[in-house]
C-alpha cells in the first residue's frame, strides 16, 4: 500500500552531502519510485532550490538566513529543529492527524523536531541511527556536548517506534550503551547503487580490482567526504 513519508534530514543534494545525505537521497528516490508519496525537509542552501520536485521526491529546505549562529553546537541543534518544524507546520494539511503513515528522522540531528512532528501527526516515528557517539568520540575525551549528543540518541531508542541502524556493530553499541529494545532495532545497511559511478569512476574500481583481488572476489565500495569512490576488500 502506497504510504506517505516524512524524511527530516540535516543534509540532501545538491548541497555538499556527506554519508548521510546520500544515503537519505538514494533512501526516498528509491521510496518514490515505488509509489510512495515522499517528502524531505532539510537545511537551507543560501536560499536556492526552497522548495523543489525532483526524482519524485519533494524537497522543501529551512528558511534562509538562518538565525544567528549559537555559541553552543546544542543551542544550533535547537534552532535547526525549530527551524524545521516551522518549515512543516507551514504545510496546508498542519496539524491535521494521519497527513504522514511515517515520520524518519535521521540521526540525532533531527530527532527532537521528528518526534514532536509524529506526535502532531499522530503517526510512527522511525529513527536512523548511522553512527553513534560513543564511536566517533572513541579516541577523544568525551565532551558535555557528546553527553547531549548521547542523551538525545538514547532518547530515540525509546521513544521511536522502531530504529534503523546502519550496521550490526551500530546495533550491538545501541544495545549495549543505550539498552534499548531489540526488537525496536533493525540493520538495514547502508550503501550507494551502482548507477551514480561515472565511467572515470567505475574505471578506478576495474584498477583497483585487477591489482588487489580476483575478478570473483566481490568489492564494496565507499564514498569519502570529498566524495571520490573508495574501494575496499569484502
Amino acid at each position: 500500500m502506497p504510504m506517505r513519508i516524512l524524511h527530516l534530514s540535516s543534509e540532501y543534494p545538491p548541497a555538499p552531502i556527506f554519508g548521510l545525505g546520500r544515503y537519505v537521497h538514494e533512501l526516498a528516490v528509491t521510496q518514490a519510485a515505488l509509489g510512495h508519496t515522499v517528502d524531505v525537509v532539510t537545511n537551507s542552501i543560501k536560499g536556492n532550490e526552497h522548495e523543489i520536485f525532483r526524482d519524485g521526491v519533494t524537497v522543501k529546505r529551512v528558511h534562509f538566513p538562518s538565525p544567528p549562529q549559537a555559541p553552543a553546537m546544542s543551542a544550533m541543534l535547537l534552532h535547526f529543529n525549530l527551524q524545521l518544524m516551522e518549515r512543516v507546520s507551514e504545510f496546508p494539511f498542519a496539524g491535521q492527524p494521519q497527513q504522514y503513515d511515517v515520520i524518519n528522522a535521521h540521526d540525532w540531528l533531527t530527532v527532537p523536531a521528528a518526534f514532536h512532528l509524529a506526535r502532531l501527526f499522530k503517526c510512527p516515528l522511525v529513527t536512523t541511527i548511522h553512527d553513534v557517539i560513543f564511536n566517533k568520540a572513541r579516541h577523544r575525551e568525551f565532551s558535555q556536548e557528546d553527553a547531549y549528543v548521547a542523551g538525545i540518541e538514547n532518547w530515540a531508542c525509546h521513544v521511536s517506534n522502531r530504529v534503523i541502524v546502519l550496521s550490526e556493530s551500530v546495533k550491538h553499541e545501541a544495545l549495549s550503551a543505550y539498552h534499548a529494545d531489540e526488537w525496536r532495532i533493525a540493520v538495514v545497511a547502508g550503501g550507494i547503487g551502482i548507477a551514480p559511478l561515472v565511467e572515470s569512476e567505475t574505471k578506478v574500481v576495474a584498477r583497483w580490482r585487477a591489482k588487489h583481488l580476483p575478478i570473483t572476489r566481490p568489492v564494496a565500495m565507499s564514498r569519502a567526504a570529498n566524495s571520490e569512490v573508495v574501494p575496499w576488500r569484502v
